[in-house]
């Protein structure tokens, strides 16, 4: 997939598409991206970023842009609240061991907002490929994201030099490797399964189960637009 980069200045967008670059005002850049519907590594490729300047900071703030496309994946979790019942009865004190299921997962996407260093990440799930600031996002079936979709990281998130799609690549692997909790339980009102046990053997049984899964919005906004404003970043000319 082609890397796409995309800086924001004062005057213009800078497009940096593979060996290919272009000046361009802000309106006319969003045309463009409004035009690359139905191929998420144009659009909302494995790396896009914006530079911008946040207004409630005043600071310039990178954003990287990353999407995990639809598959079964590995997933630890190590809460209680959908564990299997046999676990569960050997827990300690609500305690249990993490466990290894493999799930199938649509679209997840995470947008990380940098001011020399990270700051904070947002993850949001799509059932088709983003094709414009339009389309409605949902929340994540999975744990460790709260509901304005922002995303827990726990400790040890130690993010190695590299670029930008390096970065965004390590946040959302780091994500997804870890062991995930209860802590934020907005998961549970999606009620696609009991157990990740029965979800692992829904996947088996059919790997593009996602595609039926009847996903729930965020509380405060409804569409991708409404996530990247409430970031504080023009997406109008």
């Amino acid at each position: 997939m082609a890397e796409s980069e995309i800086i924001i200045t004062k005057d213009n967008v800078k497009i940096v598409d593979r060996s290919v670059t272009k000046i361009m005002t802000v309106s006319e850049t969003l045309e463009v991206i409004k035009k690359l519907s139905g191929d998420p590594a144009k659009f909302f490729p494995i790396g896009l970023s914006f530079s911008y300047a946040a207004p409630q900071e005043g600071k310039m703030t990178d954003l990287y842009a990353i999407t995990l496309p639809p598959g079964v994946y590995p997933f630890r979790y190590k809460g209680v609240a959908m564990m299997d019942p046999e676990i569960k009865k050997e827990s300690k004190n609500n305690k249990v061991n993490s466990q290894l299921y493999y799930i199938s997962l649509p679209f997840i996407h995470m947008l990380s907002f940098w001011q020399k260093g990270f700051r904070y990440a947002y993850m949001f799930a799509t059932k088709k490929p983003l094709s414009s600031f339009n389309d409605d996002i949902f929340a994540v079936p999975i744990p460790n994201v709260n509901s304005d979709a922002s995303v827990c990281f726990g400790g040890g998130l130690a993010i190695p030099e590299g670029s930008s799609i390096e970065k965004a690549r390590y946040i959302l692997d780091f994500y997804m490797d870890a062991d995930h909790n209860d802590d934020y339980r907005l998961f549970l009102d999606a009620k696609l399964f009991k157990t990740f046990k029965e979800w692992q053997d829904e996947s088996k049984k059919n790997p593009s189960i996602w595609d039926s899964f009847k996903l729930i919005p965020y509380s405060g906004f409804k569409t991708f637009g409404d996530l990247v404003k409430a970031r504080g970043i023009r997406i109008s000319g």
